[in-house]
Parts: C-alpha cells; structure tokens; sequence
C-alpha cells in the first residue's frame, strides 16, 4: 500500500464528499466551498462505496492509498482470462497502467476506485 499525500485531511471533513461520475471519469470534492479539493479519477474500470459500519477496521487507512497488487483488478483480470480472452489485451491493452485507489473519510466512509489515473486541484 502507498500513501499519497493529499492538499487537506481527510479526517477534518465538516460535510460529506461530493461525488460526480461523468462518463468514464469521477470527480470527488470534500472541505469547504471556497477552499475545496478536488479528486480526478480518470477511465473508471470500478467504482465501489463502502459505509464504515460494514468494514474490517484493519482494513483501511483514512486518506488516499494506492493498493499495489490488488485482489480487485486480479479479480477483473481473472474475469477477463475466463473469456478466453489474453489478459495483455484488458483495460485498452494498458494492463499496466492501471491502479487501484482507496479513499476513507473519517465519518463519511470508504471509495474504491479502479482507474487508469488521477489528479489532484484546488478550487
């Protein structure tokens, strides 16, 4: 599991995150209105919401990780394989540059989001 370092905690949150899917893209905002983040996950493969009352609390850490070989994408991958199908041709043939994000909010629970990528801006 990698830690990546966010602009603001998301433990100090006063209002629930925002979150917007668009196509193939989410958008997740938390902390204030005029001072908020935003989240940008790009080419969405997953997306899965979680309330904390129904998770291991051994299981997560409050931020954003990206979780390095992940059971999710083997379990896509392994979908995939069973269509008889090369697992180098799944997600675009860019198998590789695929990644498994979670983020918990202190009260507000956890998303995990299986994505080519994403980016980090201010409001």
């Amino acid at each position: 599991m990698r830690i990546i370092e966010l602009p603001k905690s998301t433990r100090e949150c006063d209002f629930s995150p925002i979150v917007n899917l668009y196509g193939t893209n989410a958008i997740i905002k938390y902390g204030e209105v005029n001072d908020a983040i935003i989240l940008k996950f790009n080419v969405l493969y997953g997306f899965k919401y979680t309330d904390f009352e129904y998770t291991n609390t051994l299981d997560y850490t409050y931020g954003l990780v990206e979780i390095e070989n992940s059971q999710w994408t083997s379990e896509f991958l392994d979908a995939w394989a069973k269509r008889d199908r090369k697992t180098e041709d799944a997600f675009g043939k860019e198998v590789s540059q695929m990644h498994h994000y979670r983020l918990c909010f202190d009260e507000y629970g956890m998303y995990d989001i299986l994505c080519k990528g994403f980016r980090v801006e201010k409001s």
